[in-house]
């Protein structure tokens, strides 16, 4: 080997090592900017978790943050030289950040929250206790929501049909690109506008519509987004200059039910919205000074319950027919520690039934996690059953195992019937139908705001109240289903958790203890 070569391939070796240190104080610096920006927002859930995890906008941001930001680090770690520092970051799906963002979009439209405010960081909402509207504002700035996230919640927005809602998100991305530092991205603005003139489009707005097409055009210098309902705006409104909006309407479940039965269920569910949020919506069953005036709070008469008889229950009546009861102080602190910390390892996304309810599925119907506790586990869970069957008088025998359910903030179960309507399974051991002839709900903790249990077709609303239990019966006393006892499992808008823990009773073991009557309109009385 010459000498003068050796220099020239010295010379190599050093500019390399130098390019490596170069990249390596790049990785290193985009590195220590994203544990810095991470760690701020960490010390706050540590500070106070319970106070974090109340905040819509925080749990949107935390899932945000295991979604993106965590894989970004593991990334920037997964170098040949670095696999030590591996943190083998096991993040959540990008799906479970779109759901992040179905979750704040429910909770808009159930509480008609102001979406410039949520943005900000801010939630305003009616307090039914309080009866005013309260404000929940943010430490700092770090609730604030980017452009990114009001595009991708208002995106969701857009799908789910709620418009006038979308076009809010929209207006906020918007406000952020342009009052925010941050670097111009032609391409992103173009989407934003695009969507803004097709849920201008959907509303019937076409002169909107036509300004935001334009300008989604004017972004980009050739139309790089192949959306199919993009290019039908363009061709009807520009080409053909119509106004087909029907045409690329949102038709869901109009294949599957007639129209009328699904104008039904669709102000059911409106019906639900406005008691979730404390309005009194009309009563068709009865005059309600009339149906109030027949309720009352009293003690249960345990003269000839052996198991209660040194007990003094109290009996709240919140509905007369069919009746509906809420039975106060009935769990202590430590059974209430108890279910929870029982449930805690067990907890995974629930399910709905299906037909067969024997298997379940994942329904956007419900977004809540749970678990079955069996009386057997501890001492306490099996006298908690006793004083259930001792209270309501049925065979707790025939009863299923506690479900233990914990709704976080966003969590919710929508308008459905713990009895099976389209088709009972079998007991193996009877050969008979099963059904769940009533139903026992345990709240375990108190909600700050949301949460509550509503009816939608008995215009009853009933808040969650730790150490009290919801009561009722889904069956009359012929056996056939109460159509009235459809309810619904309010979204949690401010934390704490709601936790639950729910017993329901089947009639296969109640043939003693209440048999079926020939009068198939006669309410089974509590």
């Amino acid at each position: 080997m010459s000498t003068e070569s050796t220099i020239i391939e010295e010379s190599q070796w050093i500019q390399t090592v130098e390019k490596y240190i170069t990249d390596e104080e790049h990785r290193l610096s985009q590195l220590k900017s994203t544990i810095d920006g991470l760690k701020q927002y960490n010390q706050l859930a540590v500070n106070d978790s319970d106070a974090y995890l109340s905040h819509p906008i925080n749990i949107y941001l935390l899932i945000k943050r295991l979604a993106t930001e965590w894989p970004q680090v593991d990334k920037l770690l997964d170098q040949p030289t670095h696999n030590k520092l591996r943190l083998r970051v096991n993040p959540i799906e990008n799906n479970e950040l779109t759901e992040a963002a179905k979750g704040l979009q429910n909770l808009v439209n159930t509480y008609q929250l102001d979406i410039q405010s949520l943005a900000n960081g801010s939630v305003r909402f009616w307090s039914v206790s309080d009866g005013r509207v309260m404000t929940i504002q943010p430490s700092d700035d770090t609730h604030r929501l980017t452009a990114a996230d009001c595009y991708l919640i208002g995106k969701q927005t857009f799908i789910a049909g709620d418009y006038q809602n979308a076009i809010q998100w929209f207006n906020e991305t918007n406000k952020q690109i342009y009052n925010v530092n941050i670097m111009s991205d032609k391409l992103f603005e173009s989407k934003v506008a695009k969507y803004m003139a097709l849920a201008y489009y959907r509303l019937g707005d076409y002169n909107q519509s036509v300004h935001y097409m334009n300008k989604s055009n004017e972004l980009v210098d050739y139309p790089s987004d192949t959306d199919i309902l993009f290019n039908q705006l363009f061709v009807d409104l520009i080409v053909n200059n119509k106004s087909t909006a029907n045409s690329l309407s949102n038709k869901t479940l109009t294949n599957q039910l007639s129209e009328t039965r699904q104008q039904h269920y669709n102000q059911l569910d409106v019906q639900s919205q406005q008691l979730c949020r404390g309005l009194v919506v009309d009563n068709k069953h009865m005059n309600r000074t009339v149906r109030e005036s027949r309720l009352t709070c009293r003690y249960l008469d345990t003269t000839n319950r052996p198991l209660l008889r040194l007990t003094r229950v109290k009996v709240e009546q919140l509905y007369d027919k069919p009746g509906i009861v809420m039975f106060h102080d009935i769990l202590g602190p430590i059974e209430l520690a108890v279910l929870k910390l029982l449930a805690r390892a067990q907890l995974s996304r629930l399910m709905i039934a299906n037909n067969n309810r024997k298997t379940g599925i994942v329904s956007d119907i419900r977004l809540a996690q749970g678990c079955w506790i069996s009386d057997r586990i501890h001492p306490i869970v099996e006298r908690i059953s006793r004083r259930i069957g001792a209270i309501t008088g049925v065979n707790i025998n025939g009863s299923e195992q506690f479900n233990v359910i914990k709704y976080g903030v966003g969590g919710y179960y929508r308008n459905h019937y713990d009895v099976n309507v389209v088709k009972p399974y079998y007991s193996e051991q009877y050969g008979l139908p099963v059904n769940r002839m009533a139903t026992w709900i345990s709240y375990l903790s108190d909600v700050q705001a949301g949460g509550a249990t509503v009816f939608p077709r008995l215009n009853l609303r009933v808040e969650p109240k730790q150490g009290s239990a919801l009561f009722w019966y889904n069956l009359r006393s012929s056996g056939l289903v109460d159509w009235d006892m459809l309810h619904n499992g309010c979204p949690v808008l401010v934390g704490p958790a709601k936790w639950i823990a729910t017993k329901w009773i089947n009639y296969t073991e109640q043939v003693f203890h209440k048999p079926c009557l020939l009068d198939k309109q006669s309410f089974n009385l509590i």
